[in-house]
């Protein structure tokens, strides 16, 4: 069996798949939603395409080619929250769309003003908001970190082994 059609690359979207509208309503009433979102988001072993190291470097599945590639940790803490940004705009839209709960939408939109906001602080605005952020996400990965060098250590042993 091909390992690797068990894991979402990195330069994919994850699969939210196993985010029930409850979760997403838990996440967006949520005062940390991008981290929320993250812990959500790794529940999921497809997602587990990241592995974070001590030092600046981690290491990211790409499913372009089917390998792990380095990457520095910026970098991977920028798309991962350029990615978080984009589940939870979806989250919000499908919430607002659906909204089988009657719920005030206006209560929703200062939600994603929130979400907005957060978004351009990590962005533009406020460094220590982006080294807290940083933290925050290294630490979910870290989390998972036995569990993404596993799938690691599975796929290169499926792909070297004769």
């Amino acid at each position: 069996m091909d390992k690797t059609q068990l894991l979402r690359g990195f330069d994919e979207d994850w699969d939210v798949s196993k985010i029930n509208k409850s979760d997403i309503i838990d996440i967006l009433l949520n005062k940390h939603k991008f981290t929320k979102t993250l812990q959500n988001i790794l529940k999921n072993e497809v997602n587990l395409n990241v592995i974070i190291n001590n030092d600046n470097n981690g290491f990211i599945y790409k499913s372009i080619n089917k390998k792990y590639e380095p990457m520095k940790n910026d970098e991977i803490m920028q798309q991962s929250m350029d990615k978080i940004y984009k589940h939870l705009q979806s989250f919000y839209e499908e919430t607002i769309t659906n909204n089988i709960n009657n719920y005030d939408t206006k209560y929703f939109d200062t939600i994603n003003k929130d979400i907005n906001k957060g978004y351009t602080q990590y962005l533009y605005e406020n460094t220590q908001f982006k080294n807290i952020a940083n933290n925050a996400i290294a630490y979910f990965y870290k989390l998972i970190k036995n569990e993404a060098e596993k799938k690691y250590n599975d796929i290169m042993i499926e792909k070297y082994s004769y």
